[in-house]
């Protein structure tokens, strides 16, 4: 009985075995050849840091790419930065570079249009978060900018990247990732599948949202047409369709343990640009529909003023709810998280002040 028993045992082990191996191959050939890939207007890699950026080059009717970076104004002229420019880099994710909008309604392009004088590059990828900027940030040039324009998006704090790109994380550059904050069974299972295996989580995920799937189909075709303004009742039923995830990030921003984190990576931020790049960095929050509509109970508001009190220069009319008194315009949203082009008008407005009383602080007519 007992040589029975033994030779069971011998065979679950060996069978055993051979799964973790088949899992093991998977995983690597998933990781190599799968996982990083093109998407619309974004690349990835699979070095030893993985990361997801700007295809070099696209060119289609709302949005030009050359070099990495989304194109506006003089560049798509073929002209060329004024050295004596003030010199803006605007640093940020999907806002910054402006989803569901045509160049003339990106932030980048209507702060160029406001003022002579000014240079404003775009380096907004998205999918960025606050570990990215920091990145794009540590490539800039010594003295080249005058100042840095960071916007902070409130998904910021967890995976924010799109689609599968978020699996490229390393542990070392995440705040909280999807499913930490629970301690259900199920939740426990999809973040230990989300850090080791990767590939059995994206097709777990795609047959569990396999009748799911309302993602537009973007080509450069149809990129301009995904930009059409929406109205209110068109973003109180997206934000509805996404309510799981708000709830997420604002327990996540309740919680000092995570916005600990983030302050302590803006706040190093802030100091590399001052003491290394010899500029200037203003942080710009971004808000979504919730928390104009909900913004005494914001925590994403409580931990944005925590962050200007920790020394971050956030100009004090970007908090305030006023300045957004039109948010339930039509226009106002490209989605509950992206501005549309009266969200971007409105928020240029404010900022080309503060930028015309630097310019003059440094001389810059």
């Amino acid at each position: 009985m007992s040589l029975i028993k033994n030779i069971f045992i011998e065979k679950v082990l060996i069978i055993l075995f051979y799964i973790i191996l088949i899992l093991f191959f998977i995983e690597v050939l998933f990781r190599s050849f799968i996982l990083p890939h093109k998407s619309l207007y974004l690349d990835s890699n699979n070095d030893a840091r993985p990361k997801h950026f700007l295809i070099d080059d696209w060119i289609s009717e709302g949005l030009v790419i050359k070099d990495g970076q989304r194109m506006h104004k003089s560049d798509i002229k073929g002209e060329y930065d004024n050295l004596d420019d003030y010199n803006i880099a605007l640093v940020g994710d999907s806002v910054a570079f402006g989803n569901f909008l045509a160049t003339d309604n990106t932030l980048a392009y209507l702060l160029d249009q406001k003022s002579t004088n000014v240079t404003i590059t775009n380096y907004g990828v998205p999918g960025y978060n606050i570990y990215d900027y920091f990145d794009v940030i540590k490539q800039l040039e010594i003295n080249k900018y005058d100042l840095i324009l960071y916007q902070l998006t409130k998904n910021d704090i967890t995976l924010a990247s799109t689609g599968m790109y978020s699996l490229l994380r390393n542990d070392d550059e995440v705040i909280v990732r999807y499913n930490e904050i629970n301690t259900d069974t199920e939740s426990q299972i999809k973040l230990f599948l989300q850090r080791y295996l990767k590939s059995i989580y994206v097709v777990a995920s795609m047959f569990k949202n396999r009748n799911n799937d309302h993602h537009v189909n973007y080509t450069k075709a149809t990129y301009k047409e995904a930009a059409k303004s929406k109205c209110l009742n068109e973003i109180q039923k997206e934000y509805e369709s996404h309510i799981e995830i708000e709830t997420f990030l604002n327990q996540a921003y309740a919680k000092k343990k995570y916005t600990q984190k983030m302050i302590k990576v803006i706040n190093e931020t802030n100091e590399f640009v001052t003491n290394n790049l010899k500029s200037k960095m203003i942080l710009i929050p971004t808000w979504n529909y919730y928390e104009l509509k909900n913004v005494s109970s914001s925590s994403y508001r409580a931990f944005i003023l925590e962050l200007k009190n920790s020394g971050i220069d956030i100009p004090s009319n970007l908090i305030h709810k006023d300045t957004y008194k039109d948010y339930k315009k039509c226009g106002y949203w490209g989605d509950p998280g992206h501005p549309g082009p009266r969200y971007n008008y409105d928020l240029s407005v404010i900022l080309i002040e503060k930028i015309r009383a630097l310019k003059k602080m440094n001389n810059i007519d």
